[in-house]
């Protein structure tokens, strides 16, 4: 059974509030701040709904680069894949 609302919604419903109800309550420069917060946290929604993935070959073409100790060391992988996706 799936819980609703997942993550993309709820990231949904926390930027149309923030938007919508917070910022218009706050000053110029801390509407900016709201506003970059909500950027990133429609990015973030977008990613998840998206399924952001790594470039098919990403994992290989890092092996290849790296050696044989990057097979060794997955964590590594994941943490230059996801530095690289950001």
């Amino acid at each position: 059974m799936r819980s609703r609302p997942d993550a993309a919604e709820l990231l949904a419903i926390a930027e149309e509030t923030l938007t919508g109800e917070v910022a218009p309550e706050l000053g110029p420069r801390q509407r900016y701040h709201v506003a970059l917060i909500a950027a990133a946290m429609g990015i973030a929604r977008r990613e998840i709904a998206g399924g952001a993935t790594p470039w098919p070959g990403e994992f290989d073409a890092l092996q290849a680069l790296y050696g044989s100790a990057a097979g060794e060391a997955p964590a590594l992988l994941l943490s230059i894949a996801v530095i690289a996706l950001g």
